[in-house]
């Protein structure tokens, strides 16, 4: 028997016959990587090319056949612009701003009295009126009953332009009339200038 070959190798003794499938797969991955790698450079040319052809229509000069490029069209705009004019005009658009915005949020209470008198009962007077956009308003008042005093509550709470009715301070006049003070709340659209 030969002494060597008891001797462990790592160096193969006979070709291994299995490893061609393996060369077969690596070839056709290393196909699939070039094909891959050409596209990539084809859309790569691709799009440096469109990027110059971009580049040479903006920084074109002006003639005849095609016209100006981007950067010598708005030179000559520029050049035919009347700054000062512009600048007039952009004082006037932001004082027509500011004005719009004064007149969105003005308040007109004109229509707060056309609802007072549209919806107060001939048994009710109000002695004194103060208003508050924050707080609403607040009414101190003369009355002929406590019923009328309910019934002027339901009116209120059924308007749509009433936020809250609070009746307070209940007393009474020399005259046997019912006093009390009411606090009011409307919506705020209600009195917006631009709503009525």
């Amino acid at each position: 028997m030969d002494k060597n070959s008891h001797i462990p190798s790592f160096i193969p003794q006979k070709p291994d016959r299995s490893s061609r499938p393996i060369e077969a797969a690596v070839g056709l991955a290393t196909v699939a990587g070039f094909i891959f790698l050409a596209i990539a450079l084809v859309f790569f040319a691709g799009t440096y090319g469109y990027r110059y052809y971009l580049t040479l229509g903006i920084n074109r000069s002006c003639d005849s056949e095609r016209g100006c490029g981007l950067r010598e069209s708005l030179a000559r705009e520029k050049a035919q612009l009347d700054i000062e004019r512009v600048s007039r005009l952009a004082a006037v658009d932001a004082k027509m701003k500011a004005a719009r915005e004064v007149i969105n949020n003005h308040t007109n209470t004109r229509p707060l009295f056309d609802f007072l008198e549209a919806h107060t009962l001939h048994n009710i007077r109000f002695t004194a009126f103060e208003f508050d956009q924050a707080e609403g308003i607040k009414l101190s008042g003369l009355a002929q009953s406590y019923e009328d005093i309910g019934v002027q509550w339901q009116v209120f709470k059924n308007s749509p332009v009433v936020t809250g009715t609070t009746f307070s301070k209940f007393g009474s006049d020399e005259d046997k009339r019912i006093s009390f003070d009411l606090n009011l709340g409307i919506h705020n659209d209600f009195l917006k200038y631009r709503n009525n």
